[in-house]
């Protein structure tokens, strides 16, 4: 199984990302918010004055499923679609 994730951002900070996940033999879909650090309260150099770069962290947002579920979620998703009008980027 592919342990490729999908992100979805949402901001500069913010993205969603979904991934599939094992736990102690166990296989589920990760959906978790990930914060970048803030650059209003990191340092933006290190000691020696190199730039830092800012780390995506996850948050405690987020939901998993798991993975025997995963079409229960995806016939979930197709509905709100079909229920709902929702505009396409591109």
């Amino acid at each position: 199984m592919s342990s490729e994730s999908i992100e979805i951002k949402k901001s500069d900070l913010e993205k969603v990302v979904i991934a599939v996940k094992e736990f102690k033999e166990h296989k589920f879909i990760d959906i978790r918010s990930w914060k970048k650090d803030d650059p209003r309260y990191t340092a933006s150099h290190d000691v020696d004055g190199k730039p830092v770069e800012l780390k995506w962290n996850p948050s405690h947002k987020g939901v998993t499923i798991p993975l025997d579920k995963a079409s229960e979620l995806k016939r979930a998703i197709d509905r709100l679609f079909a229920e709902n009008e929702f505009e396409e980027e591109g």
